[in-house]
C-alpha cells in the first residue's frame, strides 16, 4: 500500500508541471500574523529583487544544491480536450536548508485532437515569496503557449507586492454554449481562443486589516477555426456576429481587500473581503467602453486539528453595448464552478459559490520527499444573469465532488477535483486551492 501512495505521491508532483491553469496573476497577497510583526524588524537585505547580483548568487551556489529527478509518466484529462499521455522527468534542486529552489520539466504529450507536443517548464523559487516562471508549449496541431510571470510578495520590505505576466497562446479546443443561463450543452461549437495578454500588477499593505492593489492588462484576442472537425465552429455560424471577433483590450483595474481577522493565524481563521472594479476599452472599428466589478468574500475556519472548513461567494457584472463574449461574467472551471466545462455558461452578471470540507490525513516520506495528503469534500453552486431581477435560486447550477490535494512544500500543492453534476462528471488538475 505504501509503494501505491509513494507512485501517486511522486506522479501528482506532474500536476504541477503538466496543470493547464498556469496563470495565478489574479491571486492576491496577504500576510500571517507573524509577517506583519516582522515588518517593522526586516532590513535591507531581506527584501528580494531580481537583480542581477541575486542571479549571479544564485547560480553560482547552485553546483552544490541538492538534485532529485523524478520520473513523471503524464495521463490526465481535461474536461475540453480529454485524455492526454506523455512522459518526461522533473529535476528538482533543494537548498541546503531542504527549500525547494528549481523545477525544470521537459516532458512530450499526445492527443488524439492536438496530436504530439513538447514543453519545457521551469520555475526558481528563490523564498517564499518570489517566483519566476517559465513556459514553451507547442503541439502539432493549434495549442501552443509561450509564458513568463514573475511575482514578487516582500517587494519593498514587506509592504508592497509586484507581479508581471506576459502569455501568448492558442487554445483550440474552447468552447461557446451561448450567453444567458437558459443555454444547453447540446449546442456546444468549438473555436480556437488566440491571445497576447500582458499584466502587471502592485500591491500595497494598507493596515493589518486592508491591502489594495492596482492593475494594468493588455490583450489582444482573436476567435479561429478549432480542433474539433466534428462539432459546430463558432466561426462558421457566428462568423457575422458582433460578439465574434478580433479585439484589442486596454484594462485599468483597483482591488480592495479586507481582513476581518487580523489577529489571527490565516491557517486558524481567515475572512477576506474583496471588492474589485475596472475600466477597459475594447478597440475595434471604434472605441468601445465597458465597466466592471465585483465583490467577493473567501473564509476557512480550522474547527479541529486536521479539519478545516471553507468557502467562497462571489459577485460581478459588466456593463457596456456590443461586447465580445469573453469580456461577460463566466461561470464555469477549475476556479468558478467545477462540475462545469471552463465557459459553460456568459453572461453580464453572474454569482457564484465554492464550499469545501479538508481533512489533512497524513504525512508521507519516501525516497527523500516528504508530502502531506488532504482530502476534501466540496459543493459549488452558481448562475449568470442578463439583468439583476432574473436571480433566481430555482435557476442555481449545482455541483458535488471530492477533492486530493498533495502538498509536496509550503509553496507548492497540487489538487485533483472530480466533479458531479447534471451534464455529467468532470475532472480538473490544477494546483493551488481553488479560492
Amino acid at each position: 500500500m505504501i509503494k501505491v501512495l509513494a507512485f501517486i505521491c511522486i506522479n501528482l508532483l506532474s500536476v504541477l508541471l503538466v496543470s493547464g491553469q498556469d496563470k495565478v496573476l489574479e491571486k492576491d497577497i496577504g500576510q500571517t500574523k507573524k509577517e506583519r510583526e516582522k515588518i517593522k524588524d526586516i532590513s535591507a537585505k531581506e527584501a528580494t529583487y531580481p537583480l542581477p547580483k541575486n542571479f549571479k548568487k544564485e547560480f553560482k551556489a547552485i553546483v552544490d544544491f541538492k538534485r532529485q529527478f523524478l520520473p513523471i509518466p503524464i495521463i490526465y484529462t481535461d474536461p475540453n480536450i480529454g485524455f492526454t499521455y506523455g512522459g518526461g522527468f522533473g529535476s528538482l534542486l533543494f537548498s541546503d536548508s531542504g527549500e525547494l529552489r528549481h523545477i525544470l520539466a521537459p516532458y512530450v504529450q499526445y492527443n488524439d485532437e492536438s496530436k504530439f507536443g513538447g514543453t519545457i517548464r521551469y520555475m526558481f523559487l528563490p523564498t517564499l515569496k518570489e517566483r519566476y516562471y517559465f513556459k514553451i508549449y507547442k503541439s502539432e496541431e493549434i495549442n501552443e503557449e509561450f509564458l513568463m510571470e514573475y511575482i514578487n510578495k516582500k517587494f519593498y520590505f514587506d509592504r508592497l507586492s509586484f507581479s508581471v505576466l506576459g502569455d501568448i497562446w492558442d487554445e483550440g479546443s474552447a468552447r461557446f454554449f451561448g450567453i444567458g443561463k437558459d443555454t444547453i450543452h447540446e449546442d456546444k461549437m468549438n473555436y480556437t481562443h488566440r491571445e497576447q495578454n500582458y499584466e502587471m500588477k502592485l500591491g500595497a499593505f494598507i493596515s493589518e486589516y486592508s491591502t489594495v492593489n492596482f492593475g494594468l492588462k493588455y490583450r489582444n484576442v482573436k476567435v479561429l477555426q478549432g480542433l474539433f472537425d466534428d462539432e459546430d465552429q463558432v466561426i462558421d455560424k457566428l462568423s457575422n456576429n458582433s460578439l465574434v471577433r478580433k479585439e484589442e483590450i486596454y484594462e485599468g483595474k483597483i482591488r480592495i481587500k479586507v481582513n476581518i481577522f487580523p489577529e489571527y493565524d490565516v491557517d486558524d481563521a481567515m475572512m477576506n473581503i474583496d471588492f474589485w472594479g475596472a475600466y477597459g476599452e475594447a478597440f475595434r472599428n471604434d472605441n468601445e467602453e465597458y465597466l466592471s466589478w465585483g465583490l467577493s468574500s473567501t473564509w476557512s475556519w480550522k474547527a479541529l486539528e486536521k479539519i478545516t472548513i471553507a468557502g467562497s461567494i462571489n459577485y460581478q457584472e459588466v456593463h457596456g453595448g456590443n461586447l465580445p463574449f469573453y469580456v461577460l461574467s463566466e461561470l464555469g472551471g477549475s476556479r468558478s464552478m467545477r462540475g462545469l466545462e471552463l465557459g459553460r455558461f456568459f453572461d453580464k452578471f453572474s454569482v457564484s459559490g465554492m464550499n469545501e470540507i479538508r481533512w489533512m490525513t497524513f504525512k508521507l516520506n519516501t525516497i527523500g520527499f516528504t508530502s502531506d495528503w488532504e482530502f476534501a469534500l466540496f459543493y459549488d453552486y452558481g448562475m449568470v444573469a442578463n439583468e439583476h431581477n432574473e436571480f433566481s435560486l430555482g435557476d442555481f447550477e449545482h455541483a458535488i465532488g471530492i477533492g486530493i490535494r498533495t502538498h509536496f512544500t509550503k509553496n507548492v500543492m497540487t489538487r485533483v477535483d472530480i466533479a458531479y453534476h447534471d451534464e455529467g462528471v468532470k475532472i480538473f488538475v490544477d494546483f493551488g486551492y481553488p479560492f
